[in-house]
């Protein structure tokens, strides 16, 4: 399951009403924008008579840069840890993952100022190669936390700031490449087509205080269709199914280039079917919660 909030940043320091704390802000050119932040997230699931318990921990950083006024290049680093349970009446199995997720390099392009046309229309793309090998562990071994594919994202960001209240939509393609996956319990590889996801989302924010602001918004995930060629040989089709998100937060300005956020988001339940020769598995109530802790700042 992947919770997936996007918090994209787009609205120039040389534009009067902008603050650092915006939206959609970037930074201007020759300024460095880092975002140090720590993160939790649980997913849970039915299917059957068992039930799945996935729990993750990550800490990431990502350093974006002002090109010139209005295109911002991006990196980010993710190192992570999860906790895959599964319960049944017959016992309860552990297996533990951990290591570094692919690396993401973007790119991200302003071609409406709010100053100028009244709104901020942003562009772009980010790229995630396949650098870290994917293993699915076993209660014996501990496996990775990389997807082993190489991913490509594009995104549109549009929005407007009027006085205190301001609000974004944005909207982003997921173009996830062909993944293999060694099993750590007999040494051989799952590969997974390549597949496509979309995800809208509308925000808002409102600054009730010069260093205190609060927002909210809600998600829509359009999940593509898995086809899994498994380790054993078989093949594991997984349906297409849709998620609907709720999140909210609050940033807190500790100095003139320094502030705190924290957010937390509300996967709400879905369902969906996984079928693999004449077995159908209705995995039921899939869910998903967790927090973010960030802190940004300006160098």
């Amino acid at each position: 399951m992947k919770l997936f909030v996007l918090l994209m940043a787009s609205s120039t320091l040389t534009y009067a009403n902008a603050k650092f704390t915006d939206l959609q802000f970037i930074p201007s050119q020759g300024v460095f924008l880092g975002e140090t932040s720590i993160s939790s997230t649980t997913t849970t699931a039915e299917v059957g008579s068992v039930d799945i318990d996935d729990e993750g921990f990550g800490i990431s950083q990502e350093v974006s840069y002002g090109l010139q006024e209005g295109l911002i290049l991006s990196a980010q680093i993710t190192r992570s840890t999860e906790k895959f349970t599964v319960k049944s009446s017959s016992g309860k199995g552990v297996t533990d993952s951990e290591g570094f997720e692919n690396p993401k390099f973007g790119v991200l392009k302003r071609f409406w100022m709010e100053k100028d046309n009244g709104f901020n229309l942003d562009l772009g793309a980010s790229f995630a190669p396949d650098l870290f090998d994917a293993e699915d562990g076993t209660t014996d071994k501990d496996g990775t936390v990389a997807s082993g594919s190489s991913d490509l994202s594009l995104f549109a960001s549009f929005g407007r700031k009027q006085a205190e209240f301001q609000w974004a939509l944005e909207a982003m393609v997921d173009f996830v490449g062909e993944a293999k996956e060694e099993d750590l319990d007999n040494g051989k590889e799952s590969t997974t087509d390549a597949k496509q996801d979309l995800y809208i989302q509308a925000s808002v924010q409102r600054d009730v205080a010069t260093n205190f602001s609060i927002f909210g918004g809600v998600e829509l995930g359009f999940i593509g269709e898995m086809e899994i060629k498994n380790s054993d040989d078989s093949k594991t089709t997984v349906d297409a199914y849709t998620t609907q998100s709720l999140f909210a937060g609050a940033k807190f300005v500790a100095q003139k280039n320094l502030f705190f956020e924290f957010q937390y988001a509300l996967t709400l339940p879905a369902d969906y079917e996984a079928k693999n020769g004449s077995d159908v598995s209705k995995f039921e109530d899939l869910s998903a919660s967790g927090f973010n802790l960030s802190v940004n700042y300006l160098f």
